[in-house]
Formats: structure tokens, sequence, C-alpha cells
């Protein structure tokens, strides 16, 4: 072979070797990174020395033929797993945007949104949007209360109630109206909770206000609506019409097929105070078995209320009634308990 082909030969040789040892380099380099990288993060998430820990070098030189930016490379393990975890720019978890304000044309289309139009959706969104919009769209809002549409006028006193929206008088006479037999139209489909439920909890809350719309309501209204009207204007301290207040509620005090209803009878006449022992006392000529059970204990906790939980827990327990509360009477909680209907 001449001398000029092996010279040819023994440096394309070199050369080959001189790659090959780049390439091992690059592995080499890939390898370490990945490992410090993955190490770093272990240690970063509370790793315990000598726990097994699955093999990061395998995955790393499977993908080792991937370009690699030069600056990748040579950053410290550190800073790759700060750009790994850090968020995208101009990320904020909890930033939220404000709704812009709508005009006034927007606010109209969507309040008729909310009523019962056979579009599928459209109602729901609009109440997120006007809750988004908050305060700005109460006036639109309490203006829709006034719709004969029975859908429209309860999602909108929905989103008023809430948003934190003020206690007015049509808003408080809307919340009573869900107190009555039947569900609101649509109200279930869309918010998977009754209106009842919703409304009568509200009105526990906001029961001085509410004060007219219920008193209309306890004498005006079905069976169900009285008693639930009942209860909240005692809830609120009502000291007008007590004996016909109370009325509604003992009737309740007795077992029936009605869930709950004992339960928040016997609170809200406790909430009526010692002017109401004197129907109790006439209530007991009449009274089934629970029903005097209860008509004893609450006129004990009128009297001689227990005063820490151990004297109340010393009580004898309404166990067949509740395992909520050692006292149903004392304690009852409209949260936290079923609000009747029949």
């Amino acid at each position: 072979m001449p001398l000029m082909a092996v010279g040819r030969l023994r440096g394309a040789g070199a050369r080959a070797q001189v790659r090959r040892r780049s390439r091992d380099r690059r592995s080499v380099l890939l390898v370490a990174t990945g490992l410090c990288a993955g190490l770093s993060s272990w240690l970063l998430v509370g790793g315990t020395p000598g726990a097994p820990q699955p093999c990061l070098a395998s995955a790393v030189v499977a993908k080792s033929a991937a370009p690699v930016a030069p600056e990748a490379a040579a950053a410290p393990a550190e800073e790759l797993l700060q750009r790994e975890t850090a968020p995208p720019a101009g990320h904020d978890d909890d930033a939220v945007l404000p709704e812009p304000l709508p005009d006034a044309a927007t606010m109209e289309r969507l309040c008729a949104d909310l009523a019962d139009d056979q579009i599928r959706g459209n109602a729901l969104a609009a109440c997120a949007r006007l809750h988004r919009i908050g305060a700005p769209a109460f006036p639109w809002l309490e203006r829709t209360l006034q719709s004969g549409d029975e859908q429209q006028r309860h999602f909108a006193a929905d989103v008023l109630r809430d948003a934190g929206a003020p206690a007015s008088l049509r808003l408080c006479e809307v919340s009573a109206e869900a107190l009555r037999h039947g569900e609101i139209a649509g109200y279930y489909t869309t918010f998977a909770v009754s209106a009842r439920v919703v409304a009568t909890r509200w009105l526990a809350a906001h029961a001085v206000a509410a004060r007219p719309a219920l008193q209309r309501a306890v004498h005006g209204g079905d069976d169900q609506q009285r008693f639930l009207a009942a209860f909240v204007l005692a809830k609120g301290g009502v000291r007008e019409d007590v004996p016909f207040v109370a009325r509604q509620l003992v009737e309740h005090l007795g077992d029936n097929q009605i869930e709950g209803d004992a339960l928040m009878a016997s609170h809200g006449l406790w909430c009526l105070g010692p002017q109401v022992l004197p129907e109790l006392r006439l209530a007991r000529r009449y009274a089934d078995a629970q029903a005097v059970r209860l008509l004893e204990r609450i006129e004990r906790d009128l009297l001689d209320p227990a005063r820490t939980d151990a004297e109340c827990a010393a009580r004898p327990r309404l166990s067949e009634l509740t395992t909520v509360y050692l006292d149903p009477v004392l304690h009852f909680d409209v949260h936290r308990s079923v609000v009747p209907h029949w």
C-alpha cells in the first residue's frame, strides 16, 4: 500500500476516534447532569439515604441522542431543577383576573339568560358570570326578582344571596317563597340542591330583616312554608304572635314520617324563651311519647340549662332522635341538619 494511502487511513482513524471520544464525553455529561438533577429532586422532596429509588441512568441514556442546548448542559443541577419547577412566565396561581364590568346591554342579556328558556346551560353560565361581577350586578338582579318567571327570579335570588348582597325586602320575599312545597323550576337540576335548603339557611342568618316576609309566610303559606317560617322567626327571636308561632312548631314534635322536623321544632321552641312555657304545658295533653320527652327537655333547658358540656353529657340522651347532638334542643344547627320537607 502506498505510504500516502496509509497516512490517509491513519488520519481518518484518528478523526473517527476523536469523534467517538466526543460522543462518549457528551453521553457521560448527559448522564451526570441527569443524575445530579434527579438527586437534587430526591433530596428536596425528602428522600432518605438508603431508601430504594428508581434508576435514573437508564432513562437518561435512552434519551442521550436528543440535542441538548449548551447552556442547559453547562448549568448546575440546582439551576436545572429551578427551571423545571418554575411556573411559566407571567403565570400566577393565586391571581384571579377581575371580571370586566359589562355594559348595560350585557347585564340585561345575562339576567334574561336566567329565565326558563329551554337553552341548555345558559342560566348556569349567567349565574357564574353575574357572581363574578359581584356588587355592580346587584341592581339588575334586584329588578329581576320582580320577574314572573319562577326560575329567573329564584336564580337571581341565589346569585344575590351567594354574592353577599344586602337582605332587601324583595330578596327576603323571594327567599320565603322557596320554603313552600315542591321544587323551584330548574333549581335542583341546575345546582343539585333544593332552593328550600339554601333559602332556609340564608333566612336564619337574616331573620330580623326577613321578619315581614316570614310573618306573611307563617300566616298565609302552605303547611311546610308555615313550619319553616315559624322556625326562622323563632330562631330570630321574634316576640310578636308567639303563641301562633309556637303552635306551628309544637305540631311537629311528635313521631311522624317527616325527617328532621322534631329536632328543628324543639330548638325553635327553646329559642322563643320562657314565654313559650304555657304553650308547652298545654301541648302535653295531646302529645305522644316522643313529643312528651321533647317538651320536658325544652322546659328543663329553659328553666335549668346545662352550663357545661360535662353537665350536658350527664343528662339523658335523646339517642332515638339524634346521635349528632348531645342536646338537640340547645345545640341544633340548621347547617348540619336536615331541612325538613314533605
